[in-house]
């Protein structure tokens, strides 16, 4: 068609990623280029449709014709088989998409997969607040052909029976289900050694199950993207203040702001540093 024989994706892994991405000045970031020619201007006209319950429209110079075949042509074998928990929220949704770019083979899960799904990635639908995600045994028959695993599940305001089914309870029986040679990493938050909040009391304690199980901790910091949830909502809000920009308390705190790729970095290199130990 026209659109396809005028604009192509440098990269199709993160063609309609997320509904973020499209819209003024994304084209450009995500790698749709005129063929012979400038960057597509599409930050100029932000007219795109997504996916809704009522049926399926989009633009075609935004996203071609057809953006069913997303997942990326691999040439080569796969790096490893990498399950990832929490694949839909904001860190999970850049490790799916950044691990896949490098070669692995990613099962993504949450309790709802169906965007997952249409983004081609293989999905574990899971509910890890459900008595059944408590049971090693409902794990161990997903788990075929997986060799590492990337825990990145958390919730911040929950009542304490879902902060520890979904720290603690489900993530522990997840990692006794784990075949013996399968490596893990749970990604983790800063702050929480001495705070008494439930959310810091649940995930010091996913923390001790984690090290039990000989899985490996990340504790990022300031988790910056295209998106924003959590502590990083709270930075641009306060950024986008006309006039002055209001500070928390003093506006002393020190913090180390990440991108949401250098997770993504640091998993793939670990691993190959390692030989496969996260």
């Amino acid at each position: 068609s026209a659109a396809s024989d005028v604009y192509k994706r440098q990269d199709p892994a993160v063609r309609n990623f997320d509904r973020h991405f499209c819209g003024a000045g994304r084209a450009q970031r995500i790698g749709l280029r005129r063929i012979g020619g400038p960057p597509a201007r599409h930050d100029q006209t932000p007219r795109c449709y997504h996916r809704t319950d009522a049926g399926r429209r989009h633009c075609l110079d935004c996203h071609g014709p057809d953006d069913r075949d997303i997942a990326p042509k691999r040439m080569s074998p796969p790096v490893g088989t990498v399950l990832i928990l929490g694949a839909d929220g904001f860190i999970g949704r850049h490790l799916a998409f950044g691990l896949r770019r490098q070669g692995w083979t990613v099962i993504a899960s949450a309790r709802r997969t169906k965007r997952l799904a249409r983004m081609g990635f293989d999905t574990l639908p899971v509910d890890l607040t459900s008595p059944q995600a408590a049971d090693p045994e409902f794990w161990r028959s997903k788990l075929k052909g997986v060799t590492h695993l990337v825990n990145a599940a958390g919730v911040l305001s929950a009542p304490d029976p879902i902060y520890e089914a979904v720290h603690v309870t489900a993530p522990q029986a997840l990692y006794q289900a784990l075949p013996a040679q399968a490596q893990g990493l749970l990604i983790s938050a800063v702050g929480i050694d001495h705070a008494q909040t439930s959310f810091a009391l649940f995930r010091r304690a996913g923390e001790e199950a984690a090290l039990r199980h000989g899985i490996s901790i990340l504790r990022p910091g300031l988790v910056l993207g295209e998106t924003s949830y959590g502590g990083s909502s709270l930075m641009r809000a306060l950024a986008a203040f006309p006039l002055v920009t209001p500070v928390v308390g003093r506006g002393q705190q020190v913090f180390n702001p990440i991108h949401a790729a250098d997770p993504v970095s640091y998993t793939h290199l670990r691993a190959h540093e390692t030989r496969g130990n996260l």
